[in-house]
């Protein structure tokens, strides 16, 4: 028996080696991409809140939408405008 190994083996052993740091990198490129998105999410969801406590803040006030329908408000930020549907439920 011979103790080495035959070409064919060897490249068996480098297809599956290659085939497993081909889904290692596709996973990371993922998990990345994954990362970027959901974060840009966090920042657009906490905007629109903020935004929102901010309109429900000046119709408690009286200050909201003066000379416009009392219950829609907008808020425009790099020209994305929420529009929300403010309702007085007393």
């Amino acid at each position: 028996m011979s103790k080495a190994f035959s070409l064919l083996e060897v490249l068996i052993a480098m297809a599956i080696i290659t085939i497993g740091l081909v889904a290692a990198l596709n996973l990371i490129a993922f998990s990345l991409h994954s990362y970027k998105t959901s974060s840009q999410q966090i920042i657009d969801t906490n905007w629109v809140q903020g935004c929102l406590e901010a309109i429900r803040n000046q119709r408690d006030r009286g200050e909201c939408c003066l000379g416009q329908n009392p219950y829609v408000a907008t808020c425009t930020k790099n020209n994305i405008t929420i529009k929300t549907y403010l309702y007085d439920w007393q």
